[in-house]
């Protein structure tokens, strides 16, 4: 046998005849003639082997289809007239041929959407790669696992009639974040070698259109700063090397992909001339959108990879510094301080105002067991509602989502039926709220200790892409600590994590509230956003701040409640508002038990706690208004002798001195049964308000003192029992 001989003949055909026969057969011109192989068509959709065994072996991409050319076909006439060996003149096309069209048309776009599903089907087969043998081949690089943008495939065939082997599998994307129709792959031995072919070449592919894409290794910076290379590993051994998020080119195309907000990029050049060519071509293009530029380039004469291999603890500081090829415009885009038109401003839209402001982050610190997950199924079923609660006005209903990442699913039913009861919402629609559970994880960003960085996770784009999708308003996520796996206590690291959900709420324009673990909690941090754990980074990243603790005990005294009810009560303060006026006072609730219809029958439920609001103020709304004028009666007839008859002193509002029988606060706790505390705390309500009037008189001995007066204008208008 000759060279191709096991195609059945002993004649093999040349190179010649082959690009001939494939050129007739497809209908299009040859793109490019390699050592041994062809590459034809639109996007370069059909191969054919030239040279070596499997001379004359064809491959459609998009269909999957493939054949052999043989030398019997080259006298077998075409539809239109002509052989094999001749092909149709250049300005015709044959019957059903697959050339190239200059605009694309009905069926340009069905070859885009068969690609497209070939791909989602291979990528829908593919596996991470931690553990696999493409693991072993990068860690041979020194190239660590990328997050994003790159899988592992057991099995991938790029014929037919070839063998399966391992690789690797690439999913480029345009700048906008849509997938490429194609993929891109690299072929791996069983080794984790590269695999090479029967030419020795590196086997990589790219199946169907990705022109205009790019592999996305990591987003861009919130500052705008991405990096451009050529090749997967390249553009990952810069990553490493110099921190920067870098996208792998797959060609030399200088059509690259820029993402929205693109202000600096770093061009990552191969050497060589071919390298510096394609490193300038893509510079001028992203000089012409108006992005700073500078290149970098490697200390050997290959790539990074190459220098990375070489030296595995190479760092950006072993590079020659450079200065962007073109510099910023030096004046800075001004506006007018005061605006023209003042009522054109538009308004903040609030979801709660106060709390939850769309494309902004808020957080929900507290003490440890204060209530802050309670709170949050509180919230969360007032905005479905659309009902005020707590001292929050909320104006309209709208949709938000749920996360608890520490629950399990029946507790959080238990909570979210409890609240219904307590809030009386039974009846109300509540379909606007939904809960994300049983999740494995959320977490959107991992700390990697070789590179001393927080790096985001693919979770991060599909939570941005579920959220635009389900149109939520508001996202409550519960803990903060679990979408992270890194230490959080590290100020930078969490200043990195709630800056991430920063960006999920501005990319979505949701209101996005975290719930952190508690940090340290010391008497008297009610209303201080440190005690938050990592809170003096997070609090610089989030626009509000309100805290949850519980109810100190000399704090249960001034509000006239036992010492021993103070675990019952919770405030919640304003600690950080940046869009509003902290609330002047906080707002006060009781923990309440909740009793669910969930048990057999003749027996009680599963008890859930909530939180019911409570005003200190309205301490003694249980007193009727009859009892209340009656002690208003006693005040301004003044204290009686023990035969009833006046005295002419007056009931005093202080209790400075021993003798407490001239205190109006011992009137207080004698008609309403209460205890000293509430005493005082009804006498300063009753002076701020008005009701209660400290006058200076003269007493029977002519001596100066200071008494109470009643001032009726300021009483309520509650009518009391007798009518009067």
């Amino acid at each position: 046998m000759h060279g191709n001989g096991y195609r059945g003949t002993d004649e093999p055909l040349s190179a010649v005849e082959i690009e001939m026969l494939a050129a007739a057969k497809f209908g299009c011109k040859v793109n490019s003639r390699g050592r041994d192989e062809l590459r034809l068509g639109k996007n370069d959709r059909y191969s054919v082997a030239t040279r070596g065994e499997k001379a004359g072996v064809w491959h459609d991409f998009l269909t999957d289809e493939g054949g052999i050319f043989r030398r019997e076909d080259d006298d077998r006439p075409r539809s239109n007239g002509h052989s094999f060996k001749t092909p149709p003149p250049r300005s015709g096309r044959a019957e059903n041929s697959h050339a190239d069209r200059d605009e694309p048309d009905a069926d340009d776009e069905a070859k885009r959407e068969a690609e497209r599903q070939r791909s989602q089907k291979i990528l829908g087969d593919c596996l991470p790669i931690k553990g696999s043998i493409a693991e072993r081949y990068l860690a041979y690089r020194e190239i660590p696992c990328p997050q994003s943008g790159v899988w592992f495939h057991p099995a991938l065939s790029p014929h037919r009639d070839l063998p399966k082997w391992p690789a690797l599998v690439a999913q480029p994307r345009y700048g906008d974040g849509k997938p490429t129709p194609g993929h891109h792959v690299i072929y791996l031995a069983e080794d984790g070698a590269r695999k090479r072919d029967d030419m020795g070449k590196k086997s990589k592919l790219s199946w169907g259109e990705i022109k205009g894409g790019a592999v996305q290794l990591s987003p861009m910076t919130e500052y705008g700063h991405l990096g451009y290379a050529e090749g997967i590993e390249t553009a990952l051994s810069a990553q490493a090397i110099f921190g920067v998020p870098v996208w792998a080119m797959l060609g030399t195309s200088s059509d690259l992909p820029m993402p929205p907000g693109l202000k600096r990029a770093t061009v990552f050049a191969d050497a060589g001339q071919g390298g510096e060519e394609a490193a300038r071509k893509r510079a001028e293009r992203l000089v012409e959108a108006g992005v700073i530029v500078e290149i970098r380039r490697p200390l050997g004469d290959d790539d990074f990879n190459t220098d990375l291999m070489k030296n595995p603890g190479l760092t950006a500081a072993d590079y020659p510094e450079t200065e962007p090829i073109n510099e910023p415009d030096a004046d800075l885009p001004l506006r007018p301080s005061v605006p023209g038109d003042e009522a054109g401003i538009p308004q903040r839209r609030w979801l709660i105002p106060g709390l939850a402001l769309p494309g902004q982050v808020s957080l929900i610190g507290g003490a440890a067991g204060a209530g802050k997950s309670m709170f949050a199924v509180h919230l969360s079923l007032a905005a479905a509602a659309g009902v005020d609660w707590g001292g929050w006005r909320l104006p309209r209903p709208f949709k938000v989502l749920t996360v608890n990442l520490e629950e399990d699913d029946d507790e959080m039913d238990r909570r979210f039926c409890a609240v219904r009861r307590s809030m009386d919402l039974i009846g109300t629609d509540l379909s606007p709220a939904v809960s994300v559970r049983r999740l494995a994880d959320l977490v959107v960003a991992r700390f990697d200790p070789k590179k001393r960085t927080v790096i985001e996770t693919p979770r991060v784009d599909e939570i941005i892409r579920s959220i635009r999708h389900h149109g939520f308003d508001m996202v409550i996520i519960d803990p903060l600590g679990e979408t992270f796996d890194g230490e959080e206590n590290s100020n930078d690291q969490m200043k990195r994590i709630v800056g991430i959900w920063r960006r999920i709420a501005r990319e979505t324009g949701a209101a996005v509230v975290l719930v952190p673990h508690a940090g340290k909690n010391r008497n008297g941090d009610s209303g201080n956003a440190d005690m938050v754990r990592g809170a003096s980074a997070m609090i610089g990243v989030a626009r509000c701040v309100v805290t949850i603790a519980p109810m100190a005990p000399d704090e249960a005294v001034k509000l006239g409640l036992p010492e021993a009810d103070a675990r019952r009560y919770v405030r919640i303060d304003d600690a950080k508002m940046n869009y509003s006026l902290p609330s002047a006072e906080a707002r006060w609730f009781r923990r309440e038990g909740i009793t669910l219809a969930n048990g057999p029958a003749g027996s009680d439920g599963d008890e859930v706690g909530v939180l019911e609001p409570w005003d200190p103020h309205a301490a003694f709304t249980e007193v009727s208004p009859a009892a209340v004028r009656g002690a208003l009666d006693k005040i301004e007839a003044g204290i009686l002798d023990k035969d009833g008859r006046p005295t002419g002193a007056l009931w005093t509002p202080h209790n400075n001195s021993g003798d407490k029988s001239r205190w109006v606060g011992t009137l207080f706790m004698r008609e309403f049964g209460c205890p000293e505390a509430q005493a005082k705390r009804l006498i300063s309500d009753m002076l701020d308000s008005g009701l209660l009037v400290a006058t200076e008189y003269s007493d029977r001995h002519r001596k100066k003192r200071v008494g109470l007066k009643i001032n009726l204008t300021k009483w309520p208008g509650s009518r009391c029992d007798d009518g009067t």
